[in-house]
């Protein structure tokens, strides 16, 4: 019991890990093709569209599907300068913030990320980190994993609650003891049977 309940917590410091990597990276839409141009070159030289509507197909798996997409709503990912979390074009601007410190994502097949460019805020149309907000897919995401989540923090209390009163309630009331035991288990493999379902639906398809 002990061993699943360490196990639980480690799935919930690599979710957290992960909402926190998401919650710091950015996409950034500019308002019109040839300032989004501008940008992209200054992130990856003269082939900078190209090479950013590359990252786009590969991001989305646009390439092994009929799917059709606006090539000037590409957007220019990366990461803002001091790692914000969850902010956004509007708190930028009311903070009185002009231009913001962007570091692009490294080009495909490379580990070595681009400069930092410097991105004029009234360039962009919208700025959004890898939130709820972000998409329709982003939406879906947290809500799913989040509520798997609430489930595996939930069992793991119940499970460090037997863990902690096992001598008490054996003693006490071991038929009682035995049927929570089993109602837990129930709440347990329920989680597995959410996770069958989730982990090919967000991260194989």
């Amino acid at each position: 019991m002990a061993a699943t309940i360490l196990c639980a917590l480690g799935f919930l410091s690599v979710k957290s890990y992960e909402y926190y990597v998401k919650f710091t990276h950015y996409d950034v839409w500019f308002k019109d093709d040839a300032t989004a141009e501008k940008y992209f070159k200054a992130a990856y030289g003269e082939k900078g569209t190209e090479e950013t509507r590359k990252q786009f197909v590969e991001r989305f798996h646009l390439h092994n599907t009929k799917a059709t997409y606006d090539p000037a709503q590409i957007q220019l990912a990366g990461h803002i300068e001091g790692n914000p979390l969850c902010t956004n074009l509007k708190k930028l601007v009311g903070a009185k913030q002009e231009t913001i410190k962007f570091t692009p994502d490294a080009p495909l097949g490379s580990h070595e990320h681009p400069h930092a460019i410097e991105v004029k805020l009234s360039d962009v149309q919208r700025l959004s980190s890898y939130v709820p907000a972000h998409s329709t897919f982003f939406a879906i995401y947290f809500t799913i994993t989040a509520l798997h989540g609430l489930h595996v923090l939930g069992g793991a209390i119940v499970l460090a609650y037997f863990l902690l009163t096992v001598d008490k309630w054996w003693k006490k009331a071991p038929e009682q003891f035995t049927n929570r035991i089993e109602v837990g288990g129930l709440f347990w493999h329920f989680v597995d049977l959410v996770w069958i379902f989730l982990f090919p639906i967000i991260y194989l398809l």
